[in-house]
């Protein structure tokens, strides 16, 4: 899926392998989006299909 030329993020999958490799390789861990409240958010935006063409990073809130 992830190497698929037709998949909708490949150049953000290859920006993603990119920097990783430019920060020396850190691990990389799963966290449950419910303890994520950024990545929770991300995910509701994105399951909405009006941020293809863009991404918006958000900031964690200071509440948690």
């Amino acid at each position: 899926m992830l190497n698929n030329p037709n998949y909708v993020y490949p150049s953000l999958v290859n920006h993603s392998r990119s920097l990783k490799r430019q920060t020396g390789s850190p691990e990389i861990r799963y966290t449950f989006r419910e303890t994520n409240a950024v990545a929770d958010k991300l995910a509701v935006e994105g399951r909405k299909g009006a941020y293809f063409d863009s991404i918006t990073y958000l900031a964690s809130p200071l509440d948690i």
